[in-house]
């Protein structure tokens, strides 16, 4: 893959590697969703933050590199991008025997990945919205596309707190929603669970990141668990738009499997459109750690 995308402002920057395993059943409940006009959030300066969506596997050869610039962009807009790797497609599945024995697909990784169409790895889509008439992009688009999303004002704002149980392994996610400007159209709300620093081998070509033909002690970062309320999430107003200056809480729970480790986890939100002529577009995203 060449290399001349590459941020150059960072090429000093040590290259993170990333790894994960496979997803059991988590148990979830939604105890409390309402509007609440009365309650403010934060009084804080409202940023734009995007969303990409790595769409890699582990016997993707070029995907390390991938996964480096997106690292070096997150370290250029601090605060201001999210990841997530979704392992799914020819390259995630895994081998009967030998080093890539591990699957860590997801049912949803692999509805998000047949949604959009994803034919070739990597592959990343930034706030599910075209850049110049493409949705699937190649990393050397990348910077591009988050440079022109992030111009954009932010047209909402969330929050998350995380309250987690490490006896009984439950996590209680209280997300608050507040939009910053008339949202036209039915606007939904995802929660997503990501985990970092899972070692497990990756296939590699490019010796600038790591040992060739596999990184045995890869470590994948950012890599899709589970989605807490279901892949395309659930109506912030009940289908309704959402007015300026509006709040919108909800309250979650999930019981976390015993493979994953909640020191390494983060849960993800995301609104988007859900119809019209911005449909699937993420309006806004938030992430927070669930152990801090």
């Amino acid at each position: 893959m060449n290399r001349k995308y590459l941020f150059p402002l960072f090429a000093s920057l040590l290259m993170l590697l990333f790894a994960c395993e496979k997803v059991e059943t988590p148990y979830l409940e939604l105890v409390e969703r309402h509007i609440d006009t009365g309650q403010n959030i934060e009084d804080t300066t409202y940023k734009r933050i995007v969303l990409l969506e790595d769409y890699t596997g582990h016997k993707c050869v070029n995907c390390p590199e991938a996964a480096a610039l997106a690292h070096q962009l997150s370290l250029a807009h601090p605060g201001q991008l999210i990841i997530i790797g979704v392992h799914a497609g020819y390259f995630a599945s895994p081998d009967g025997s030998g080093n890539y024995t591990a699957d860590y697909r997801t049912p949803e990784g692999t509805a998000l990945h047949d949604y959009f169409g994803i034919m070739s790895y990597p592959t990343g889509i930034l706030n599910r919205k075209p850049f110049n008439a493409t949705l699937r992009l190649t990393p050397d688009k990348w910077e591009a596309a988050l440079n022109a999303a992030l111009e954009a004002e932010p047209e909402a704002y969330i929050t998350i707190q995380n309250d987690w149980n490490p006896s009984s392994r439950k996590l209680q996610v209280k997300t608050k929603v507040k939009a910053l400007a008339d949202l036209t159209g039915p606007v939904n709300l995802t929660l997503s669970i990501i985990e970092n620093d899972i070692v497990s081998p990756q296939k590699n070509n490019k010796t600038s990141v790591g040992s060739v033909p596999d990184i045995l002690d890869y470590k994948h970062k950012h890599v899709l668990r589970a989605c807490i309320n279901g892949v395309w999430g659930e109506p912030v107003n009940d289908g309704f738009n959402l007015a300026k200056n509006a709040y919108y809480s909800f309250n979650h729970t999930f019981t976390l499997p015993d493979n994953w480790n909640a020191n390494n986890c983060e849960v993800v939100a995301i609104l988007t459109f859900t119809s019209g002529d911005r449909k699937d577009e993420v309006i806004q995203a938030a992430e927070k750690a669930i152990v801090e």
